[in-house]
């Protein structure tokens, strides 16, 4: 889609600078090189750790037009998220164990919810998660060496062996 100066879609990307979105779905019909499409669907997931972030995001594409230059847009929510945050005293755990075993490591902010996201509704929670090559992530491309896989186990059975002597 070709931007043009003040547009909505151009707010999205001034909203916050950690706000990330993706647009990992995309169908077009006829899905012809030689046609000009008739009709093009797409997803966004757009993820922040604030949800008045998310709340803004949401109010930029209820602010779009319903039509440009002839074509019709329209929206559909289809899912959405509460952001949680994971438990602190395991957080602990993991980062204890990777600091015992030399790794390198962050605390970091992440969208991904996995099932963690829904478990930390019932009990405590956290996700433990890997490089990958050149910091790519849900993308064909994503890898990560045998050796990155075999740190982030041994960061997840010694932060399982604390919790287990302290719990």
């Amino acid at each position: 889609m070709t931007q043009r100066a003040g547009h909505p879609w151009e707010q999205l990307g001034a909203i916050e600078p950690e706000l990330v979105f993706t647009m990992g779905e995309i169908f077009c019909k006829p899905n012809i090189h030689t046609i000009v499409p008739a009709q093009i669907k797409f997803s966004l997931d757009a993820r922040h750790r604030d949800m008045g972030v998310l709340d803004k995001v949401v109010a930029v594409i209820k602010g779009l037009p319903t039509e440009v230059l002839g074509c019709k847009l329209s929206y559909e929510e289809h899912w959405g998220r509460k952001t949680i945050e994971f438990n602190e005293q395991l957080l602990d755990f993991v980062e204890n164990a990777t600091k015992e075993l030399g790794y390198t490591y962050k605390r970091m902010y992440s969208g991904a919810g996995h099932d963690a996201q829904y478990v930390s509704e019932m009990l405590p929670a956290v996700m433990i998660f890997i490089p990958s090559k050149d910091g790519l992530s849900h993308t064909t491309v994503e890898y990560s060496s045998p050796e990155q896989t075999w740190h982030g186990a041994n960061v997840l059975l010694n932060a399982l062996l604390e919790a287990d002597r302290t719990l």
